[in-house]
């Protein structure tokens, strides 16, 4: 429980003895120990639905994708496999999509009312005393209309500091009572950062202006996040303790950093400072969320060893960095608001699936906010009620149904025995698997009017025989490898129907439906070698 103080107390009065809070009206002190402890057993409130079985999916996300049940089963199917046909049916599911899970109001003595749609939290985060150093860290918790409250800053930070370490071991104090939430040390540092020498300062934070614990409250925001950040005054980028911490003796004893432009941190510098490469190197640029966040901000303040570094698209503009090559290729849109969301959801895939995040359905979710090129996805509401699967699934058929990016399919074939699901997804799990996958695609685009061979033996699974035999279907054949040798023969068809003209994915199996409309025909004797660019000769 959040509340330390006794029952009977209506009326607390603060005062500070060392690094705790105590309550002169009931004579009470809060049990970190005791809180931190039973804090460690409980589970993370992202914790994904398990996947489910093959056969057993119930797929329904998102809801502009087109999931439609196949009539004959795999296993009705088997007999005719064996004989090297397999037919298709094609009738309308019958299965009643679950909705998000709708979580019970939850309210506590920290979150005493849930948000509605049209409302978010802010954090007032209060003055330092004069030993800010040790004093703990006090604010409050307010709501306010969407297009109504106060200038605002967001902050920008990963959970977890560079060692990777998320445990919410430190206490932040909320509210009159000072009840206690307990946060990971990057957040606390930030917020002991963050407090101003008078007055309060207006913050947004995730992890804290967000119920956590309430799941419609939570993908309701999460969904909105993208607005949070472009109408805040700017967004604060912390990058850590350490990293912000003069590395000048007697710098950090002044209560006001030295302020800068962004383009005078130079690309590298010497002697233990940080410059501009070794700061895109840092864990904060790989997670998923950030990229949002400093893309929409109309300004971003990023504090490094005891200095503020102001940044805004003119002073981006003057710095020569060869984004491209980077991992972060989408930094140079930082501060547009609107350059990358011109995008739909494939290229914002493209773009960011490097990154991380501690619950992978933010992969997807995190990036929802970047999406204004996508008609079909501003339809798309994330939904922690499912499982990670469940969310990639539906990411790419959307880019597959709805985007009709066919290019997606090349590079997706399973690599690994282990890999349970349809050829048509790669394995998101596998950060090599992916480096193919994109590798391919991005070859496709660059030169389309070529074919491109394999760069791995095509998978014994796809030497099987498939023929639809019903009004308006296609036929492929591919033949099994004879002696380390391997031969296909894909057929045109001239019927004038369109690959993704009724498209569909079986909500059960993951199954993708889709006409075959030109596949290219080759042969070979032994494994070609490609060339530089990948392409066949």
């Amino acid at each position: 429980m959040s509340r330390w103080h006794k029952l009977s107390c209506k009326a607390p009065e603060i005062h500070i003895d060392g690094e705790l809070p105590r309550c002169r009206g009931c004579e009470s002190a809060p049990d970190l120990e005791y809180l931190i402890s039973k804090r460690s057993k409980s589970s993370a409130p992202w914790e994904a639905s398990p996947d489910k079985p093959i056969g057993k999916l119930n797929l329904h996300w998102p809801s502009c994708v087109r999931y439609r049940r196949l009539q004959d089963s795999l296993v009705a199917g088997k007999a005719e496999l064996d004989e090297g046909e397999l037919s298709y049916g094609e009738a309308e599911s019958t299965s009643t999509p679950v909705s998000t899970a709708l979580t019970p109001t939850v309210t506590s003595y920290i979150y005493d009312k849930s948000l509605r749609r049209d409302e978010l939290r802010l954090l007032c985060v209060d003055s330092a005393p004069i030993n800010r150093e040790k004093s703990p860290v006090h604010v409050n918790l307010e709501i306010y209309s969407d297009d109504h409250c106060p200038e605002y800053e967001a902050l920008s930070y990963a959970w977890g500091e560079e060692d990777g370490n998320k445990a919410q071991i430190q206490p932040l104090y909320v509210g009159p009572y000072w009840d206690i939430m307990l946060q990971t040390k990057n957040c606390w540092h930030a917020l002991r950062y963050l407090r101003p020498c008078r007055g309060v300062r207006m913050v947004w934070i995730d992890a804290i202006c967000i119920n956590q614990e309430n799941m419609v409250e939570r993908e309701e925001q999460v969904a909105k996040m993208g607005k949070i950040y472009s109408r805040c005054l700017r967004a604060v980028v912390w990058l850590g303790d350490d990293i912000v911490k003069s590395n000048q003796p007697g710098r950090d004893c002044s209560p006001y950093p030295t302020r800068c432009f962004f383009d005078d941190l130079v690309p590298t510098k010497p002697n233990g400072s940080i410059g501009l490469t070794q700061m895109l190197k840092l864990q904060y640029f790989q997670r998923i969320w950030i990229i949002q966040e400093l893309i929409l901000p109309p300004e971003l303040i990023i504090p490094v060893q005891g200095k503020e570094f102001l940044v805004n698209q003119s002073r981006l503009n003057r710095i020569n960095h060869p984004w491209e090559m980077t991992d972060t290729p989408w930094f140079k849109y930082i501060c547009t608001g609107s350059s990358l969301m011109r995008q739909n959801l494939y290229e914002i895939m493209h773009d960011t699936w490097r990154s991380c995040a501690t619950d992978p359905r933010d992969k997807i979710f995190g990036t929802l906010g970047l999406t204004f090129g996508d008609s079909f996805a501003l339809q798309i509401k994330p939904d922690y009620s499912i499982s990670n699967t469940h969310v990639y699934i539906g990411a790419v058929a959307h880019v597959l149904l709805n985007l009709k990016k066919s290019q997606y399919l090349l590079g997706s074939f399973p690599r690994h025995e282990s890999w349970t699901f349809p050829s048509w997804l790669s394995n998101w799990d596998n950060r090599k698997d992916l480096d193919y996958a994109w590798k391919m695609r991005s070859l496709y685009e660059r030169f389309p009017q070529h074919g491109f061979w394999p760069l791995d033996p095509v998978p014994d699974r796809w030497h099987k025989l498939f023929n639809r035999s019903q009004k308006g279907s296609h036929i492929i054949k591919i033949l099994n490898r004879n002696a380390g040798n391997w031969k296909r023969s894909l057929y045109r068809t001239n019927l004038g129907a369109r690959w993704y003209h009724d498209a569909s994915v079986d909500p059960s199996t993951a199954t993708l439906s889709i006409n075959l409309i030109h596949l290219v025909n080759w042969e070979s004797r032994d494994r070609p070698q490609p060339s530089p660019l990948g392409i066949a000769p």
